[in-house]
């Protein structure tokens, strides 16, 4: 999906590469919380803070992946990796700063 891609973009500073790359992801998976906190990561690092803050701002308006029922027709439980996403990505600086 290029989420694996647009980090090793990003760790070499071609960030206009990576936010590419994890656009695309979340086009493809708009729940992929991991996607939009890595865009919104890139952005910052750009310096554009207000794309980063709106990419933020998706983790928490978005309905998590795989939330789908399951053939019992029953909802899974976020997998812990999207939840520990939600939870302890450090873009409450840039939230607080906001308000």
């Amino acid at each position: 999906m290029g989420v694996e891609k647009g980090a090793c973009y990003v760790r070499e500073n071609k960030l206009e590469k990576g936010i590419t790359q994890f656009e695309a992801a979340v086009m493809l998976q708009p729940g992929y919380i991991t996607a939009w906190n890595n865009l919104g990561d890139a952005y910052e690092k750009k310096k554009d803070v207000r794309s980063a803050l709106k990419a933020f701002e998706e983790t928490d308006e978005r309905p998590p992946l795989l939330t789908l029922p399951d053939a019992d027709g029953l909802t899974p439980e976020v997998p812990d990796r999207e939840r520990a996403a939600r939870k302890s990505h450090p873009r409450g600086a840039l939230l607080r700063e906001r308000a």
